[in-house]
């Protein structure tokens, strides 16, 4: 069986198109697959979206950006018109990805550290010293 997948993003959904070669038989067929999209994340901050999105694409979870232009328009409009959202392309995996969105912005802040080669003070997201390299 050899299948090719032609994909269109729609406003509200994804639509794919499955044309599959049976070898077998020699027949081909076509499927129309209709996954309704949603919405998962918003934020004023396009780089904040696109982690989510990276973030998201780690757990294989197909997603879209949407608005990413829309910046430029502040003041004009309404400003939670001109958020980036992030959507999911298949609705049954909008759950899980809202749940791993929230997980990762209620991470607690780390403490800062000192480093025990220079005495520097570093930001707890840093695994070495920004002043000697050292690590933490």
């Amino acid at each position: 069986m050899l299948s090719v997948v032609l994909g269109y993003l729609s406003h509200f959904s994804f639509l794919m198109i499955v044309a599959c070669l049976d070898l077998a038989t020699q027949t081909v067929g076509l499927e129309l697959v209709v996954s309704p999209m949603k919405r998962v994340f918003s934020h004023p901050n396009s780089m904040v979206v696109g982690g989510m999105a990276s973030l998201l694409g780690q757990a294989r979870i197909e997603t879209e950006i949407r608005n990413d232009i829309l910046g430029g328009a502040s003041g004009e409009i309404a400003p939670g018109e001109t958020w980036v959202e992030l959507w999911v392309t298949d609705e049954s995996k909008a759950e899980a990805a809202a749940l791993l969105i929230k997980q990762t912005l209620e991470q607690p802040e780390g403490e800062e550290w000192v480093c025990r080669e220079c005495q520097e003070s570093n930001p707890a997201t840093f695994e070495l010293c920004w002043h000697c390299g050292q690590g933490a």
